[in-house]
């Protein structure tokens, strides 16, 4: 019976080392995370990877929001370190433990948020690309040079507040196409009849592939100047441009 009861005892302590999870760890040596510059928040399309509408994790559903706009929350913060090192990011990026970058539930990817300590006063901006964390209670998940900067490595997570940094919607500008010309002088002769009439820049854009001459009104920001300059060109003799939103 003694010998049955240890034959448990190691079998079972064979088991929970079969399916220990291997801990995180920071990288080695002493980095200086001081020299590390915050993210700096830029305008970005959504990632094509990592924005489904919703996803599951652990049984639990998530809904990713549709902007950042106006988001504040404040809860605990972790970090992720080299047992992630290298791999895939939500947004299909390599994580690194050297940028500023972090992990949350249901911002779109990527966003760019400041996060204060709300112990200690400091500040980081990281860039958002990833999913997490998901464990209770926890609302935003750091790199660690982030977490070292804003001085949680050590206790392993920290009180924060997070505040969603609008950057603006990218939106692609708007180019009246008036014509297409094999021959350069045609081209210029239009471009010039355009700015001596039209309060918009103008421009030839050849395109290679076929050596056409395109000339163009443009960028225009809006669809409602597009509409005052296709009504001057009418006003010209000019047929209806063609509209696009991208520089042909």
């Amino acid at each position: 019976m003694k010998i049955n009861y240890l034959f448990l005892i190691i079998f079972t302590l064979f088991l929970t080392a079969c399916t220990t999870i291997p801990q995180d760890s920071a990288p080695s040596g002493n980095i200086n995370a001081t020299t590390i510059p915050n993210a700096k928040p830029k305008t970005e399309s959504k990632s094509q990877y990592g924005n489904p509408s919703s996803y599951e994790v652990f049984g639990k559903h998530y809904h990713v929001l549709n902007s950042s706009k106006d988001y504040h929350a404040t809860g605990i913060a972790s970090w992720y370190g080299m047992k992630f090192n290298g791999q895939f990011t939500s947004n299909r990026e390599k994580y690194s433990v050297y940028k500023m970058t972090a992990a949350h539930k249901t911002l779109p990817i990527p966003s760019y948020v400041k996060v204060t300590n709300l112990e200690n006063g400091k500040h980081v901006i990281v860039r958002i690309n990833d999913r997490g964390p998901f464990e209770k209670n926890r609302i935003i998940d750091l790199s660690y040079v982030a977490a070292k900067k804003l001085g949680i490595v050590a206790n392993g997570t920290g009180l924060v507040r997070v505040d969603a940094i609008n950057c603006g919607t990218k939106n692609n500008s708007i180019y009246l196409q008036v014509g297409a010309y094999r021959n350069i002088t045609n081209a210029k002769s239009m471009l010039q009849r355009l700015k001596n009439n039209i309060n918009q820049p103008c421009r030839i854009f050849t395109r290679q592939t076929n050596n056409l001459h395109y000339v163009q009104i443009g960028p225009i920001n809006n669809n409602l100047t597009a509409k005052h300059v296709i009504a001057n060109l009418k006003s010209m003799g000019l047929a209806t441009p063609v509209m696009i939103f991208h520089a042909a």
